[in-house]
């Protein structure tokens, strides 16, 4: 049940001590339901140009605006960059869902999506680190039968 109204959310995002001291690195975030709701913010950037984000032990916030999601079940991070960024904990708070925390405490694959997707109530905790390719999202849809067989790359 996609909704078509535009809500805004908090993101707080923790980085862990053990990341880069700065962190030159676009970083991506995507999150939603399991309705189909998706946010999504190409560049998190801190608003005050005289302030770096994603210090060593920092913690920034961001406000982004997006669908109205009835209850966030996955997030995902993307770093593009030279440095090794590490996130301790992402929260995500919005009008139409409960304040939702992911714990990651892991370096951030570069230019891939990495997180949790924990939206199926019988999804194994332990397993739901996932690095998202296009290569992984096209064989998936062509197990499903949603992508022709005569598809090759």
């Amino acid at each position: 049940m996609k909704n078509e109204e535009i809500c805004p959310y908090t993101v707080v995002i923790n980085t862990s001590c053990d990341s880069s001291k700065f962190i030159r690195d676009q970083i991506s975030i995507s999150f939603g339901d399991a309705y189909g709701n998706q946010i999504f913010a190409p560049r998190l950037a801190n608003p005050n140009p005289f302030e770096a984000t994603f210090e060593q032990c920092s913690t920034n916030t961001f406000q982004i605006n997006g669908s109205c999601a009835y209850q966030i079940c996955y997030a995902y991070l993307k770093a593009s960059g030279p440095d090794d960024w590490k996130p301790e904990n992402v929260t995500i708070n919005g009008p139409t869902t409960n304040s939702t925390s992911f714990n990651f405490s892991t370096i951030i694959p570069k230019d891939q999506w990495y997180g949790f997707n924990l939206c199926d109530d019988h999804h194994d905790d332990s397993s739901s680190h996932q690095v998202y390719t296009h290569t992984m999202f096209l064989y998936v849809l062509l197990l499903l039968g949603l992508l022709p067989i005569c598809f090759w790359w």
